[in-house]
Protein backbone atom coordinates (compact mmCIF):
# COMPACT_ATOMS: atom_id res chain seq x y z
CA UNK A 1 0.00 0.00 0.00
CA UNK A 2 1.49 3.17 -0.95
CA UNK A 3 0.40 6.78 0.51
CA UNK A 4 2.01 10.54 -0.89
CA UNK A 5 0.59 13.50 0.21
CA UNK A 6 2.32 17.18 -0.85
CA UNK A 7 2.12 20.81 0.84
CA UNK A 8 3.69 24.15 -0.17
CA UNK A 9 5.96 26.19 2.39
CA UNK A 10 5.78 29.70 1.40
CA UNK A 11 6.84 32.84 3.55
CA UNK A 12 6.82 30.42 6.50
CA UNK A 13 3.47 28.78 6.08
CA UNK A 14 2.02 25.80 4.69
CA UNK A 15 -0.28 26.02 1.41
CA UNK A 16 -2.61 23.02 1.72
CA UNK A 17 -5.51 23.01 -1.26
CA UNK A 18 -7.58 26.09 -1.45
CA UNK A 19 -10.99 26.32 0.13
CA UNK A 20 -12.83 28.71 -2.90
CA UNK A 21 -11.88 30.67 -6.40
CA UNK A 22 -10.98 33.77 -4.10
CA UNK A 23 -8.71 31.31 -1.75
CA UNK A 24 -7.00 29.93 -5.06
CA UNK A 25 -6.13 33.11 -6.59
CA UNK A 26 -4.47 34.34 -3.20
CA UNK A 27 -2.23 31.50 -3.45
CA UNK A 28 -0.94 31.32 -6.60
CA UNK A 29 -0.46 35.46 -6.37
CA UNK A 30 1.15 35.10 -3.24
CA UNK A 31 3.83 32.48 -5.57
CA UNK A 32 3.89 34.25 -8.78
CA UNK A 33 7.33 35.95 -9.19
CA UNK A 34 8.85 34.57 -5.92
CA UNK A 35 10.45 30.71 -4.56
CA UNK A 36 8.92 28.40 -2.18
CA UNK A 37 9.15 24.62 -1.42
CA UNK A 38 7.21 21.59 -2.52
CA UNK A 39 7.58 19.04 0.07
CA UNK A 40 5.92 15.39 -1.09
CA UNK A 41 6.18 12.46 2.22
CA UNK A 42 5.33 8.95 0.99
CA UNK A 43 5.00 5.35 2.51
CA UNK A 44 4.94 2.29 1.47
CA UNK A 45 3.26 -1.04 3.68
CA UNK A 46 4.61 -4.18 2.44
CA UNK A 47 3.52 -7.25 1.57
CA UNK A 48 3.62 -10.06 4.38
CA UNK A 49 3.80 -7.99 7.02
CA UNK A 50 7.57 -6.21 5.65
CA UNK A 51 6.53 -3.23 7.63
CA UNK A 52 6.75 0.22 6.81
CA UNK A 53 9.15 2.60 4.84
CA UNK A 54 9.04 6.05 4.48
CA UNK A 55 10.74 9.11 2.62
CA UNK A 56 10.12 12.47 1.34
CA UNK A 57 12.00 14.99 -1.18
CA UNK A 58 12.10 18.75 -0.97
CA UNK A 59 12.20 20.58 -4.54
CA UNK A 60 12.74 24.44 -4.74
CA UNK A 61 10.38 26.15 -6.91
CA UNK A 62 10.59 29.52 -8.40
CA UNK A 63 7.51 30.89 -10.02
CA UNK A 64 7.62 33.65 -13.15
CA UNK A 65 5.62 36.47 -12.37
CA UNK A 66 1.74 36.13 -13.37
CA UNK A 67 -1.14 38.81 -13.56
CA UNK A 68 -4.24 39.12 -12.60
CA UNK A 69 -5.63 37.95 -15.83
CA UNK A 70 -3.52 34.90 -15.94
CA UNK A 71 -4.06 33.89 -12.16
CA UNK A 72 -7.85 34.23 -12.76
CA UNK A 73 -7.80 32.16 -15.53
CA UNK A 74 -5.97 29.33 -14.79
CA UNK A 75 -8.32 29.09 -11.06
CA UNK A 76 -10.77 29.55 -13.69
CA UNK A 77 -10.18 26.12 -15.39
CA UNK A 78 -11.17 24.47 -11.85
CA UNK A 79 -7.97 22.65 -12.02
CA UNK A 80 -6.28 24.11 -8.66
CA UNK A 81 -8.84 23.03 -6.35
CA UNK A 82 -7.15 19.15 -5.42
CA UNK A 83 -3.76 20.91 -5.04
CA UNK A 84 -0.95 22.36 -2.38
CA UNK A 85 -0.47 25.68 -3.11
CA UNK A 86 -3.55 25.74 -5.70
CA UNK A 87 -1.48 24.64 -8.61
CA UNK A 88 -0.55 22.01 -11.26
CA UNK A 89 2.77 22.50 -12.29
CA UNK A 90 2.20 20.59 -15.36
CA UNK A 91 -0.39 22.48 -16.28
CA UNK A 92 0.13 23.11 -20.50
CA UNK A 93 -1.07 26.61 -20.72
CA UNK A 94 -0.64 27.89 -17.39
CA UNK A 95 3.48 26.61 -17.14
CA UNK A 96 4.05 28.70 -13.45
CA UNK A 97 7.67 27.84 -13.16
CA UNK A 98 10.31 30.21 -14.78
CA UNK A 99 11.19 28.90 -17.84
CA UNK A 100 14.39 28.87 -20.71
CA UNK A 101 14.43 26.92 -23.44
CA UNK A 102 11.68 24.06 -22.28
CA UNK A 103 13.91 23.32 -19.35
CA UNK A 104 12.27 24.31 -15.83
CA UNK A 105 15.27 26.75 -14.61
CA UNK A 106 12.98 27.71 -11.90
CA UNK A 107 12.90 24.20 -9.96
CA UNK A 108 16.02 22.40 -8.00
CA UNK A 109 14.89 18.92 -7.51
CA UNK A 110 12.04 16.44 -8.58
CA UNK A 111 9.68 17.22 -11.02
CA UNK A 112 7.68 14.18 -10.40
CA UNK A 113 7.44 15.23 -6.21
CA UNK A 114 6.28 18.43 -7.23
CA UNK A 115 3.44 16.66 -8.99
CA UNK A 116 3.03 14.59 -5.93
CA UNK A 117 4.75 11.23 -6.73
CA UNK A 118 8.56 11.04 -6.82
CA UNK A 119 8.92 7.59 -8.79
CA UNK A 120 12.46 7.20 -7.57
CA UNK A 121 11.44 7.66 -4.14
CA UNK A 122 9.10 4.94 -4.77
CA UNK A 123 11.48 2.39 -6.11
CA UNK A 124 13.98 3.34 -3.64
CA UNK A 125 11.46 2.04 -0.58
CA UNK A 126 10.56 -1.22 -2.81
CA UNK A 127 14.46 -2.02 -2.90
CA UNK A 128 14.26 -1.33 0.71
CA UNK A 129 11.46 -4.07 0.97
CA UNK A 130 13.35 -6.45 -1.14
CA UNK A 131 10.41 -5.91 -3.59
CA UNK A 132 11.71 -4.96 -7.63
CA UNK A 133 9.33 -3.81 -10.24
CA UNK A 134 8.67 -5.18 -13.36
CA UNK A 135 9.34 -2.37 -15.21
CA UNK A 136 11.66 0.42 -16.06
CA UNK A 137 10.81 3.73 -13.83
CA UNK A 138 13.10 6.35 -15.36
CA UNK A 139 12.47 5.55 -18.76
CA UNK A 140 8.42 6.27 -18.26
CA UNK A 141 9.05 8.86 -16.01
CA UNK A 142 11.71 10.98 -17.69
CA UNK A 143 9.71 10.68 -21.01
CA UNK A 144 5.90 11.23 -20.21
CA UNK A 145 7.68 14.36 -17.97
CA UNK A 146 9.87 15.44 -20.71
CA UNK A 147 12.02 15.74 -17.89
CA UNK A 148 15.89 14.45 -16.89
CA UNK A 149 15.48 14.43 -13.53
CA UNK A 150 18.67 15.72 -11.50
CA UNK A 151 18.10 13.70 -8.31
CA UNK A 152 17.07 10.40 -9.08
CA UNK A 153 20.29 8.56 -9.39
CA UNK A 154 21.77 10.75 -6.05
CA UNK A 155 18.75 9.10 -4.21
CA UNK A 156 19.17 5.83 -5.55
CA UNK A 157 22.15 5.49 -4.52
CA UNK A 158 21.94 7.05 -1.20
CA UNK A 159 23.64 10.41 -1.56
CA UNK A 160 20.56 12.24 -0.80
Amino acid sequence: VLGADTIVFHGGEILGKPRDFAHACEMVRRLAGSSHEVYTGLALAGPDGRGLESSYEVTAVRFRELSQEEIELYVNTEKPYDKAGAYAIQHPQFRPVVMSSNHHTGMDGCYASVMGLPMCHVLLLMRKMGLQPNVEFFEGCETLLEYQCPVSNMILSGER
